[in-house]
């Protein structure tokens, strides 16, 4: 006999939260995206499938600022009492809220950062001027991120949170599904057995999976923070 929808609707729910269980996610919160996609989809059938991967797809994309329960994560453990030297055993999924090139010479990174900015701002200039003048071809087509000039690449710090908290995490080794300036911010991360060495988090290929998602207020504070921590650098 084959299963009934809410058996099925239980089962996602509890799929969820395993797989998200450091930070706790909002039961309440993944009960009602679970039933908004169902609304949406308007199948005749429960499609488990698409269900189970259209919340996976919802999760990723929230911040956990609104959807994680705080004190969860286990990150307190290791930021409140600093020691020289501790494990972050894990599992534990965060989501990247910064990044910032840190073993390449500041003013080439800066140089970059305004080219990028200069480009972007060329692009805001033209749909300000295609609106007064009521003329649509002046509008610019939006900057990609492939047509913008690449950061220099060397190490990366990121920046981490569980939606309350942050970690700083260093690369000792080059991962290379992270980029500053491509790598959305609000991107989830999951990490296992992570040393942390004076409250920093050495994260390599070994012990990061990146899970994917992007959050846009994430991104807009990330460039506030960027143009900050440019200026103090220089």
């Amino acid at each position: 006999m084959p299963l009934d929808e809410v058996t099925l609707k239980s089962k996602i729910l509890r799929n969820a939260r395993i797989n998200f269980s450091h930070p706790k996610l909002s039961k309440p919160w993944l009960s009602q995206q679970l039933e908004n996609i169902i609304d949406t989809a308007g199948f005749p059938y429960f499609d488990y499938t698409y269900c189970s991967g259209a919340l996976n797809d919802a999760i990723l994309n929230a911040s956990f600022r609104e959807i994680a329960e705080i004190g969860t994560s286990g990150l307190s453990n290791h930021l409140q009492h600093r020691t020289p030297q501790s494990l972050l055993v894990g599992p534990i999924v965060l989501e990247i809220v910064h990044i910032i090139e840190v073993g390449r010479n500041t003013f080439e990174v800066e140089e970059v950062h305004q080219t990028r900015c200069n480009i972007q701002w060329e692009y805001r200039r033209s749909i300000m001027q295609s609106v007064t003048q009521s003329n649509p071809a002046l509008r610019l087509l939006p900057p990609h991120y492939s047509t913008l000039p690449p950061y220099p690449r060397d190490r990366l710090k990121v920046f981490l949170s569980d939606g309350f908290l942050e970690l700083e995490a260093l690369e000792t080794q080059r991962l290379p599904n992270l980029t500053l300036g491509r790598t959305p911010m609000g991107t989830k991360v999951r990490l296992t057995n992570v040393p942390i060495l004076v409250g920093v988090a050495q994260i390599t290929l070994q012990n990061v999976v990146v899970l994917g998602g992007e959050v846009p207020e994430r991104e807009l504070e990330h460039s506030v923070r960027l143009f900050r921590d440019m200026e103090t650098r220089l």
